[in-house]
């Protein structure tokens, strides 16, 4: 039997780390970088370690946004990417990097609907940042259909099963803005 789980340290309240733990070992951790730490130092303090660090905080409202990159045993940048956290620590924002080329790869958005235990992925062009689909993601099949992608033409009240249109989500309209307006 697989035991794994996550081991969240804090320091007055706020997350300092993640350690993802499988049967007992530390296999990864996220780290979240304050100005006085590098990545050097905490690289050495867990050199057998996946790490991937959370750096360059910018806080909005309940929004928390992040600079990530993520460094395998050889010290080598595998993933870099931008991230934005709600309250619930829950990723609304993610534009990923190509690390050789530094070329965005892609850039998604998500909006979780707690009430119906839905959620919305929205997707955007990596190079323009116009909205091209949305994944719905309906574990319980509140709306009984088979179509759960939407693409532009889709979006708006009577074009698609769930009614789904902008009205309330100008957020995810486009890629941009990276942090919400509260």
């Amino acid at each position: 039997m697989t035991n794994e789980y996550v081991k969240s340290n804090l320091i007055n309240g706020n997350v300092k780390s993640n350690e993802y733990i499988l049967n007992e070992k530390v296999v990864f951790i996220d780290y979240y970088l304050d100005i006085s730490e590098t990545e050097l130092v905490i690289r050495q303090l867990h050199p057998e370690i996946d790490l991937r660090f959370h750096k360059n905080e910018v806080v909005s409202g309940e929004f928390k946004k992040y600079d990530t990159v993520q460094i395998d045993l050889s010290g080598t940048i595998t993933d870099s990417r931008i991230i934005v956290y709600n309250a619930n620590h829950d990723f609304i924002y993610e534009k990923a990097f190509k690390v050789d080329t530094g070329e965005v790869w892609f850039i998604e958005k998500t909006y979780y609907d707690t009430v119906n235990d839905i959620t919305y992925d929205f997707s955007y062009d990596p190079l323009t940042g116009n909205f091209l689909s949305l994944s719905i993601i309906d574990p319980f099949d509140t709306v009984d259909t088979e179509n759960r992608t939407l693409k532009p033409a889709d979006i708006g009240v009577g074009n698609n099963d769930y009614d789904f249109s902008w009205v309330g989500f100008e957020y995810y309209q486009n890629a941009l803005p990276v942090l919400p307006t509260t």
